[in-house]
């Protein structure tokens, strides 16, 4: 059997769930007795690298940050965006992991395994239809 979700997490899935999915997973967590000891947004500075490997800032971004205790084991969880459900399930795998609460990590990855299905399925149709307009721009010619 491979890792679970919460020992080698894949964000993208997480965060590319509909929001009401989210939810209901959040739900289901809260049912483990978690505590949202803080919820807060600000702002955050941006940095990338150029395409010489130089470090510059691209700006500020909007972030959540929300810090939880899982039966006394803390988790801490940041996204960028003002999406509650999306820091909150950061946090919650970080407890998780941290407090080895197999019943939790178990909810996790039945519906990390679900979603992911669903995010795939989506990935192969946006690519599916990306390819239908690909076209050569010396010659505008399709492939």
């Amino acid at each position: 059997m491979g890792k679970s979700f919460v020992e080698d997490p894949d964000m993208s899935v997480l965060f590319a769930a509909p929001l009401s999915e989210k939810k209901a997973l959040c739900s289901r967590i809260h049912q483990f007795g978690v505590t949202v000891l803080s919820d807060r947004t600000g702002m955050i500075m941006m940095s990338a690298l150029d395409c010489f490997d130089t470090p510059f800032h691209v700006g500020e971004a909007l972030a959540r940050e929300v810090k939880i205790s899982l039966s006394g084991t803390a988790g801490w969880g940041i996204a960028l965006g003002d999406v509650y459900e999306n820091a909150f399930l950061s946090a919650s795998i970080d407890a998780a992991e941290r407090s080895g609460n197999q019943n939790l990590i178990a909810v996790i990855d039945q519906w990390v395994d679900v979603n992911r299905r669903h995010w795939k399925t989506r990935k192969e149709d946006e690519k599916r239809m990306s390819a239908t307009t690909k076209v050569h721009f010396g010659s505008m010619a399709e492939e």
